[in-house]
């Protein structure tokens, strides 16, 4: 076996024929989303695949390799994000075992930690996790199945959710398809996402990398980017994710001043309709928070339906004093 880090160690065509074909394979490996991030500076894309010796792909990860713009606090932030677990042929866990150390020794010297996100119970091969020093964090998501009728979907929201649909419509919200390529439009629509990460701490990309990634994606057919508009002011956007039969909701945000309008209800309900017309089974909301923890925008989600689904996060600490610093820098910036 033999490990690559480069599109010209995997192979482009073998790349997308082996995620494409993989049951697990979804967008956070695919060739695109790599691609989208290749050349970024504080959000850099990161491959870390098995090869045999006749170059046959046997397992996969894609990592964000994520740092904090602030000068003062970078140093401390850099961290390998993964928003999906590894997949090996035919879940082989030997395979996974050592794709895991692969992983260790490529960047347990460029990152403070590495984490990896929406780890489902389909997922075999959690104990490996657990073997190779990761540490499970229970998180919740909640999935909507689009292959039923239109009205089972509608039916299934709440009387709330319903009613704030009619309102915005009354209210003269109008739900637009945005193409992400319009510099004004993409400067709009971040400006939109990132006043609402700063109102609630969290990180958000840099507009360079914001742009550049919607660009590509939207190039290559994997990304949907609805906007709901108030007398022609965006006030609430949503970016989707395409690959396979599932739509993932990447990033939203909504105005907070003009919440009483009830747009990103309409928003929401609109785009599950978009999505079903194009053939989507399955809409993925990306995650709602911890179990134990209050977390209004589950409480948001959930209105619209769907099955919620407990997933796992596995997180493994190379920097223990780095890391702890790091939380300490963030939460006194914030």
């Amino acid at each position: 076996m033999k490990v690559a880090c480069s599109i010209e160690e995997i192979g482009a065509h073998k790349w997308r024929d082996f995620v494409f074909d993989h049951p697990n394979g979804d967008f956070f490996h695919s060739l695109e989303y790599y691609h989208s991030f290749q050349l970024e500076k504080t959000t850099k894309s990161v491959v870390i695949a098995l090869l045999s010796e006749s170059n046959e792909i046997l397992g996969l990860s894609v990592f964000l390799l994520r740092q904090e713009k602030n000068t003062l606090i970078s140093q401390f932030t850099l961290r390998a994000i993964a928003y999906a677990p590894p997949i090996i042929k035919d879940n082989d866990q030997f395979l996974l075992g050592e794709l895991l150390n692969q992983q260790h020794k490529q960047l347990s010297s460029k990152a403070i930690y590495i984490e990896y996100r929406n780890v489902t119970d389909e997922f075999k091969g959690q104990d490996q996790f657990i073997k190779t020093g990761f540490k499970a964090v229970k998180h919740l998501n909640i999935t909507i199945n689009l292959s039923v009728k239109k009205n089972d979907i509608y039916s299934s929201m709440t009387t709330t959710a319903r009613n704030k649909i009619r309102k915005a419509e009354k209210e003269g919200v109008k739900i637009k398809q945005i193409n992400p390529e319009s510099d004004a439009i993409s400067i709009e629509a971040y400006r939109l996402i990132r006043t609402v990460y700063k109102r609630i701490s969290l990180p958000f990309f840099t507009y360079s990398t914001f742009s550049r990634a919607t660009k590509s994606l939207s190039n290559s057919k994997r990304l949907l980017v609805f906007g709901a508009y108030l007398n022609d002011k965006l006030i609430s956007v949503m970016l989707l994710t395409l690959y396979k039969q599932e739509a993932y909701c990447w990033y939203m945000g909504t105005l907070r001043n003009f919440k009483k309008y009830n747009a990103t209800d309409l928003l929401v309900w609109e785009t599950l309709q978009y999505a079903k017309s194009i053939g989507i089974d399955c809409f993925n909301w990306g995650g709602v928070g911890y179990p134990n923890k209050e977390y209004g925008v589950r409480n948001f989600k959930k209105k619209f339906g769907g099955t919620l689904i407990q997933d796992n996060r596995y997180i493994k600490i190379y920097q223990p004093l780095i890391y702890r610093m790091g939380s300490w820098a963030l939460s006194i910036l914030r």
